[in-house]
This record gives C-alpha cells, structure tokens and sequence, in this order.
C-alpha cells in the first residue's frame, strides 16, 4: 500500500469522524435544551472529567494525551507533541 492509499483511508475515517462528532453535538444541544427547561444548570464540570475519562479509557494507552509511548507523564511537552496533534497531522 502506498502513502496515498493509506492516507485515503484517514481520509474516510475523517469523513466518519465528523458525522459522528456532529452527531455528538447535536445530542449534547438537546441535553442543554432539556437541562434549561428543567431549570438545570446546562454545564457539569464532573460529569465532563466523567466523559473524556471513558472515553480515554476507550483507546489504547499509546495514544492517549497524557503519555508517552513509555507510559510517562507527557505534561511537560507541549501541545503539537501530543498523540491527538500526531494523528490529525499525519
């Protein structure tokens, strides 16, 4: 496979992706809507922390922001080091 056939394939992930995240949004749009007609408030620090830690505990330890790939703490490197910026840049 060469490098065009591999990155057609980001591409068509990317594709999906963003069906998905907009599909995302416009579920949490209707949890904001619910939450002001109930009288709630509409933004939940714990249940945020709740969200991105499931989800990344969903994906492989190596890829997640705040480790390296030995499994160390990635705090001190900045930003276009992490994995996130590594996958959407490659």
């Amino acid at each position: 496979m060469d490098l065009t056939q591999i990155r057609d394939r980001i591409d068509q992930l990317d594709r999906q992706i963003a069906a998905l995240l907009t599909e995302r949004m416009e579920i949490t749009n209707e949890v904001a809507a619910y939450k002001i007609e109930h009288s709630l408030p509409v933004y939940h620090p714990e249940r945020e922390k709740q969200v991105i830690e499931k989800v990344s505990a969903l994906t492989k330890e190596e890829y997640r922001d705040d480790h390296d790939q030995n499994g160390t703490d990635r705090d001190h490197d900045p930003p276009e080091f992490t994995s996130f910026s590594f996958i959407i840049f490659c």
